[in-house]
């Protein structure tokens, strides 16, 4: 994707579903290359709700540092930051 942190939400016009979209297939994407089975992480509700919130707080953190970063770039270190502090 062609994303970067601030172009996702400009061209979202407001859908936060859109850009929820979008973080999804990029989160996938991730997982797949990584070859991470998120089920050996997650286990139980609570645990993928922690994950989630783990995940969001740390892309968060990275769009923070640059708005101008890829997307792609900040989704790949916020889902390696999220597992490796399991």
């Amino acid at each position: 994707m062609y994303h970067t942190c601030q172009s996702v939400v400009d061209e979202s016009n407001g859908d936060n579903a859109y850009v929820d979209k979008v973080v999804r297939a990029l989160v996938a994407v991730s997982l797949y290359n990584r070859e991470i089975d998120i089920t050996k992480y997650a286990k139980s509700d609570a645990d993928k709700t922690a994950l989630r919130d783990k995940f969001v707080e740390d892309l968060a953190e990275g769009c923070k540092k640059d708005k101008n970063s890829l997307l792609a770039g900040v989704i790949d270190s916020a889902v390696a930051d999220t597992l490796s502090s399991k």
